[in-house]
């Protein structure tokens, strides 16, 4: 066996296009990138900024590819693809289960990820529970509403604040009565 082996050029990079994303805006999917103008192009600088891009929960794929493949032209033009996911999300269920007797569940859900193409997050969760047993008959529920930021200080620090307001029965007294918490 005889092996020919050929160094090819060290690849910069000479400018990024992001092509694919109607609602995101470029710049947020730059910020997810490692790779900069003017970098040495490697192939870990393409996977982790393809991860990156992955994990925003934006996109449903992310691909880099380069211009001049298989060629010695060392400054090459990166194309980012993208194809965005659907922002919004509402999903609801309803159920039975033994808990306290029979005790009738719901829940309804609803968030959006792309706030105005940056990335920003809200978020809104309603349950509700009902228990048939004579000694409670009380609407348990439960509300969750979020904010998602993605980027704190003009970099990747994620912050997400949510507000939870709940009551639920905790206690069941020696003489039925029923505390709230």
């Amino acid at each position: 066996l005889k092996y020919d082996m050929k160094e090819g050029p060290k690849i910069r990079v000479k400018d990024i296009q992001v092509r694919g994303n109607s609602k995101t805006k470029e710049k947020v999917i730059l910020r997810e990138l490692d790779i900069t103008e003017g970098d040495v192009l490697t192939s870990d600088l393409v996977t982790d900024s393809a991860i990156f891009l992955e994990r925003t929960q934006l996109f449903s794929r992310a691909q880099i590819n380069m211009s001049d493949v298989n060629t010695d032209i060392a400054d090459r033009t990166v194309f980012v693809d993208v194809q965005e996911k659907n922002p919004g999300l509402v999903n609801s269920g309803l159920g039975l289960s033994n808990e306290r007797g029979i005790t009738y569940r719901g829940y309804l859900g609803v968030s959006y990820k792309n706030l105005g193409g940056k990335g920003r997050g809200i978020s809104g969760r309603g349950d509700v529970k009902y228990s048939q047993a004579k000694n409670i008959r009380y609407p348990e529920n439960k509300v969750v509403v979020g904010y998602y930021e993605p980027y704190m200080f003009a970099n990747r620090l994620r912050g997400r604040v949510s507000f939870i307001h709940e009551e639920e029965v905790f206690d069941i007294t020696d003489n039925d009565q029923v505390r709230i918490r």
